[in-house]
């Protein structure tokens, strides 16, 4: 069994944290979990994610970064978005920006 201070056990824990897994990381914290078992458990759960959760996921980040890259843009230029030269994400920031013209 291997020893930490409370506070290197939290430490290696948060070190674990992503946006899927924080709920996992807080109970683990609360219930003083070693960061070896929660680790197995982060494995554990992630084998059981279907393949709809991680293509909502990675779709979600793309739409993230589009209008990240959107926002930039008009920032800079201050009209519609100029192409990436990448044609899925100009297709995504083109259909974000209309749907955003047409919600002004």
């Amino acid at each position: 069994m291997n020893h930490y201070t409370e506070q290197q056990r939290i430490n290696m824990l948060e070190s674990f944290r992503t946006k899927v897994n924080s709920d996992m990381i807080d109970k683990a914290i609360a219930n003083g979990l070693s960061p070896e078992t929660t680790a197995i458990d982060i494995v554990k759960a992630g084998l059981h994610r279907t393949e709809e959760e991680i293509g909502n996921e990675i779709v979600t980040t793309m739409v993230a970064e589009a209008n990240r890259i959107m926002a930039n843009r008009q920032k800079k230029n201050h009209h519609a978005p100029t192409p990436t030269g990448d044609s899925d994400v100009d297709a995504i920031i083109e259909e974000a920006y209309r749907l955003r013209s047409n919600n002004l």
